[in-house]
């Protein structure tokens, strides 16, 4: 099923639609040290998400991706577009962060100030995920910010071969 081709601008729509909402609710406006790493704008689940949209969108003519584990997924996707090679490092980046902060309790680190290669880190993958939705999601999407509150998901619509544009 994660290979079956999709309809790319219902995918693309649908995608943008759910990661907005992701964004109103979930996603903190700001780095907030009291708030997990992995809900940072473009932080950890921003970056899951875009994988995870990216691995639906390429599994049709990329069939490995449905069974690589969701971890190695950037790399293939790095084939495909050479611009989604960092998207494995800004995976493990927020993975090892969120590890990081879990196990060693280092939230007050994070924003001090003179730790700045830290934070020129979190700044260079935080930049990098919100480049890459912008990208692959928001600068492709027909929805507008006057149609996207009355858009719903919509039911796939299957293609019987790959979408041109994958």
């Amino acid at each position: 099923m994660l290979t079956q081709p999709r309809d790319l601008q219902q995918s693309i729509d649908d995608s943008w639609k759910m990661l907005s909402r992701i964004r109103a609710q979930r996603i903190s406006k700001t780095i907030d040290p009291n708030v997990d790493v992995k809900l940072w704008p473009g932080g950890g689940m921003e970056t899951e998400y875009l994988l995870s949209f990216l691995a639906l969108r390429f599994a049709p003519k990329k069939p490995e991706i449905a069974t690589t584990p969701f971890d190695d997924i950037p790399k293939i996707l790095g084939t495909v577009d050479p611009g989604l090679k960092p998207l494995d490092q800004a995976l493990r980046f927020w993975r090892d962060l969120q590890f990081r902060r879990r196990l060693l309790h280092i939230d007050k680190e994070i924003l001090d100030s003179k730790n700045h290669h830290l934070m020129d880190d979190i700044h260079h993958h935080q930049d990098f995920t919100l480049q890459a939705v912008s990208k692959w999601l928001e600068k492709q999407t027909t929805l507008t910010a006057d149609t996207l509150d009355d858009y719903r998901e919509q039911p796939i619509l299957w293609c019987k071969k790959p979408a041109d544009g994958l």
